[in-house]
């Protein structure tokens, strides 16, 4: 599941190759995230270091790890396994000691999506470079990151913490009986009916979840919800937006 959330490829190719599907898809669905394109990101050189320092983190390991080992290796952590295999020793160990466990987690995932980074193998995946990520780590080409997947990841840093009186209105992110949500997921369904896509390539049951939870009343507060972004409030926003004031 973990894979299938963060590949940078086609979502409905990648659920018609899992079960075996014989109809292809070379050019991808043109409807889910992952093939809509999206403005690029306009990176900061603190953050294009940080990027380097996680693929430069991955290519100095003598063997291959997962995220876990190389997020402490990147924060100094002189665990057990980390001392076995001499990771204090590399000299990526520590550059990032200053970041989050969370911050560096969100990172790794984002260059994976980007396709700068391979996750291999299923119940333990380890991490490996693509030809990109080489290239972004040695400075042959610059990174990139899609405005929309950059300001989610920038959003999941921060903390949305809601009063004790706003969480009494609304309705919970577990609340999946509430009216709202209901109304929202039918509105979901009969939009992926008539582009004849799957439901979930509009948006995640987490976007509905969060819709729920902040009740955007305009466009600017409508982009601040997780899955949501300039093109899909451009595209539906002001509908999703009148789902809500209907709502209450």
């Amino acid at each position: 599941m973990q894979r299938y959330a963060y590949s940078p490829t086609c979502r409905q190719r990648a659920m018609m190759d899992y079960f075996g599907d014989v109809e292809q898809l070379p050019q991808g669905c043109q409807s889910c995230d992952n093939c809509q394109t999206s403005e690029a990101m306009t990176l900061s050189q603190d953050l294009i270091r940080d990027i380097r320092i996680i693929l430069s983190g991955i290519a100095r390991f003598r063997a291959p790890f997962g995220k876990g080992i190389l997020v402490d290796c990147l924060r100094g952590k002189e665990t057990e396994k980390n001392n076995a295999y001499g990771h204090p020793h590399l000299s990526t160990f520590g550059l990032l000691k200053e970041k989050t466990q969370v911050e560096i987690m969100n990172l790794i995932d984002l260059l994976i999506r980007q396709n700068y980074i391979q996750q291999n193998g299923f119940q333990y995946p380890t991490l490996s470079l693509t030809k990109d990520g080489i290239e972004v780590m040695k400075g042959s080409i610059e990174p990139t990151l899609p405005k929309e997947r950059f300001l989610e990841f920038v959003r999941g840093k921060k903390s949305n913490a809601i009063g004790k009186k706003d969480r009494a209105q609304k309705p919970s992110s577990q609340d999946r009986t509430h009216p709202l949500w209901e109304a929202i997921r039918e509105w979901r369904f009969e939009m992926a009916q008539k582009r004849k896509i799957p439901p979930y390539t509009i948006f995640w049951d987490r976007t509905i979840d969060d819709l729920c939870a902040k009740q955007p009343k305009n466009l600017r507060e409508l982009e601040e919800v997780f899955g949501m972004g300039e093109r899909k409030c451009a595209s539906f926003g002001e509908e999703l937006l009148g789902i809500i004031r209907h709502s209450n």
